[in-house]
């Protein structure tokens, strides 16, 4: 789950031509530790990704029921405002 919200983080962020060091800037979270995250080499936690989702004009939102019953989309990364 947090794999698939990392890609689509990563895709909107490319998407809308952010770069990485904007993101870092914006977010709060280290340049290199967004570069970790996007890459596989860190896992991040979900204050983190709320951190990166929000300059991206996106917003974390998670069923946890859909994260115990696996048939379930357990994540999806609604539009703000």
């Amino acid at each position: 789950m947090i794999r698939e919200i990392v890609e689509q983080l990563k895709t909107e962020r490319i998407k809308i031509k952010m770069p990485m060091d904007v993101l870092s800037q914006l977010s709060g979270v280290s340049q290199k530790h967004i570069s970790n995250i996007e890459n596989g080499k860190a896992v991040p936690t979900i204050d983190t990704l709320s951190k990166l989702a929000e300059p991206l004009g996106l917003k974390i939102n998670i069923d946890v029921i859909a994260a115990i019953i696996p048939d379930q989309q357990a994540a999806t990364l609604p539009r703000t405002g």
